[in-house]
């Protein structure tokens, strides 16, 4: 693998990202944040609090600051109040294991549904709740070209075709994008 370090027994890092990488010998990893650079700051300062409520208080900041977060909405006050509840699952000591926590996510989010009936309830409940959908327009066929902006003739608009160029390709996922606009 082209983008593993290897270092006595085996690989310890790897570049996931142009420019970012993550070592599972020392635990470290890079990530990009804005131009204000304030994401690891206010993390930072919610982990030497002991509140979830500061922790909240930082994560309702950083929604605000980002766009889109409004005080207004219980929707927007619950997910930052159970995002801090999670991050400060992650600074206790022992920290819980992150497996753990998505282990306990989706037995609370699923549910056995019996029939067709209780499926399509289900789902017509989830899509009339949800803020937005995701609509994969790949999974359509060529008919539906103006539903997908790019018709058929234009495959490499997909998604998925990108990305899988992207991990060959000779050039770098921001110099592609800024060729696309």
């Amino acid at each position: 693998m082209d983008h593993v370090l290897r270092s006595g027994n085996g690989p310890t890092k790897w570049t996931y990202a142009t420019g970012l990488s993550a070592d599972v010998a020392t635990g470290a990893y890079d990530f990009r944040d804005d131009e204000a650079g304030e994401v690891p700051s206010l993390l930072r300062e919610a982990s030497a609090s002991g509140s979830v409520e500061d922790t909240t208080d930082m994560m309702r900041t950083l929604l605000r600051r980002w766009g889109g977060y409004d005080d207004a909405d219980d929707r927007w006050r619950t997910f930052a109040a159970n995002v801090a509840v999670m991050y400060r699952r992650f600074l206790t000591v022992p920290p819980t294991p992150v497996l753990d926590v998505l282990t306990e996510l989706v037995a609370q989010s699923t549910e056995a549904l019996k029939d067709e009936l209780a499926i399509a309830a289900y789902v017509a409940d989830s899509v009339a709740s949800t803020w937005a959908i995701d609509v994969h327009t790949h999974l359509f066929p060529p008919s539906h070209d103006t539903l997908m902006l790019w018709g058929i003739d234009a495959l490499l608009t997909y998604h998925y075709l990108v990305a899988e160029y992207l991990m060959t390709a000779p050039v770098a996922p921001e110099a592609f994008l800024v060729h696309l606009h």
